[in-house]
């Protein structure tokens, strides 16, 4: 009892302010929450930051993504609502589009377009507007990667077509968009399946598919990504390490 009262006696000697910097000192920091919602393309986007950040306790990667999915029937309802379930979402990527030149569904669910087609384009639209609407007015920070470059002529056509929606949509409710096309082509515009390592050798970066990412694709798109959150929203992330020289994307 005698040591209690002694130790309370020393606790009102010390002023305020300074118990409040004492405290602060001692609380531990709320880590910063990044989300990733999307399809398969974000499904890779997201294990690659995840493992960037997995034994650093002051990042937090929340998966959301969903293989086979897209807004041109969905609008993510059900993974952004558990998102806005969490106390806070400091920033949310969204990476999709790969399944999208399927046919558009009505908000109701009742009608459906064929791509490209007027009706395509309203309903696709009114996907995107309810999703975005949600995170603006729940002030959630919004970073939209777009599609990256196909190795199919005429699908990779139709990846640009919704790709340009996307940042259209994107930027009008006020969520910054990064274009990963010319990031992902040659110097001439064109597929990428493997990158010189600058040894003689090279590595392959997209998937035999002509769609998806290797691992080591994948990492170096969220290096971009990474590089695009420190340059747009400079408070989340602390400054990246210095790091070797990455390969080029000249074959």
């Amino acid at each position: 009892m005698r040591l209690a009262a002694v130790l309370a006696l020393i606790a009102l000697a010390v002023p305020p302010a300074a118990r409040a910097e004492m405290a602060a000192r001692t609380e531990t920091p709320r880590p910063v929450t990044i989300a990733v919602i999307g399809d398969s393309l974000a499904e890779g986007l997201w294990a690659s930051l995840y493992r960037q950040f997995a034994r650093d306790p002051a990042i937090r990667i929340v998966n959301a993504t969903r293989a086979s999915t897209g807004f041109n029937g969905d609008f993510y309802d059900e993974p952004l609502e558990r998102l806005l379930e969490r106390p806070r979402i400091d920033l949310l990527i969204v990476h999709t589009g790969a399944n999208d030149r399927q046919r558009a569904v009505s908000l109701d669910g009742h009608e459906r377009a064929l791509f490209e087609t007027p009706l395509w384009y309203a309903y696709y639209s009114q996907h995107l507007t309810h999703f975005l609407a949600r995170t603006q007015q729940r002030g959630i920070p919004v970073l939209w990667v777009g599609l990256p470059v196909m190795r199919d002529a005429a699908y990779d056509r139709g990846m640009r077509i919704i790709s340009r929606l996307h940042q259209e949509h994107a930027e009008r409710h006020g969520a910054r968009f990064l274009d990963i096309a010319g990031f992902t082509a040659d110097a001439d515009g064109a597929f990428v399946e493997h990158l010189a390592t600058g040894r003689g050798r090279k590595r392959r970066f997209r998937h035999a598919d002509g769609v998806h990412f290797w691992e080591f694709g994948y990492d170096r798109v969220a290096a971009h990504v990474l590089t695009a959150i420190r340059a747009r929203f400079p408070s989340l992330l602390p400054a990246a390490p210095a790091r070797a020289e990455l390969p080029s994307h000249k074959p």
